[in-house]
């Protein structure tokens, strides 16, 4: 039976797809090109239909958890379609394609490497490799840590654009200051501080998708006793831009 359906789907064999649904989904692929909540009025314009229709649609989706109102009456994505997004990643197999690149910063400074991105305002581990090539023992991927002072914290929150910045303080008690965020973006990574290392230190370069966005931290972390920035920047951020071509789709 699963056979017959996928040669269904593959080839058509006169089975037409739902035309509401696509309508539907059309609805979704506007509002991912949207950077903001927008109201009923752009939306309609955007799909090029009435506001009936497009309340319709909207509603629809609203039901289903994929869209929301906001208090001021405009329409915004909710985090249920991040979900589909990392399954879809999973299923791409960019999960594992990360790995290798890791694994070859990780050989090539002889520390460990991580892949970073945020969750609830905390950046969570979600891939690690260790010198040698070995996956992470010590602290596992989703292991998380604060914002304010880690390397790929600054890194995510200096880079995040005004919305997703309010939206990260909002969950937060602390976020790195303004001037440490300014010489974050000026510089193109930042460090850990010191204060809070334990000896540990990090150094995080962001990586951005096809929109430009930072989507991950990629860091280096080490004993602060052999820790040589000047020497780990360089493959730092070439692996980073090599990373944003691959997640962006500039890499296949």
């Amino acid at each position: 039976m699963d056979n017959d359906y996928s040669h269904t789907i593959q080839q058509g064999n006169g089975v037409r797809p739902l035309s509401t649904a696509l309508k539907v989904l059309e609805v979704l692929e506007v509002m991912a090109r949207l950077r903001q909540a927008t109201r009923l009025t752009e939306i309609a314009a955007l799909l090029d239909v009435s506001r009936p229709t497009a309340y319709q649609r909207l509603l629809t989706l609203v039901h289903a958890g994929w869209v929301e109102q906001t208090s001021d009456g405009r329409y915004r994505l909710t985090l249920k379609p991040v979900g589909i997004g990392g399954a879809a990643l999973e299923q791409a197999n960019l999960g594992e394609r990360t790995v290798p690149y890791l694994k070859e910063l990780a050989a090539t400074v002889c520390e460990t490497a991580s892949l970073a991105v945020l969750q609830d305002g905390h950046p969570y581990i979600v891939q690690r490799a260790e010198e040698g090539g070995l996956l992470r023992a010590r602290q596992p991927v989703g292991t998380g840590f604060p914002l304010y002072w880690s390397a790929s914290g600054r890194v995510l929150y200096a880079f995040a654009d005004a919305a997703a910045a309010a939206d990260i303080r909002s969950k937060v008690d602390a976020v790195p200051e303004d001037d440490i965020c300014a010489r974050t973006r000026a510089q193109g990574y930042a460090i850990s501080d010191l204060n809070h290392d334990n000896g540990v230190k990090a150094i995080a370069a962001p990586v951005f998708d096809h929109s430009g966005a930072c989507i991950a931290a990629l860091s280096l972390v080490g004993p602060e006793t052999r820790f040589n920035v000047e020497a780990f920047l360089p493959p730092l951020l070439a692996m980073a831009e090599r990373l944003t071509n691959l997640l962006s789709g500039r890499d296949g």
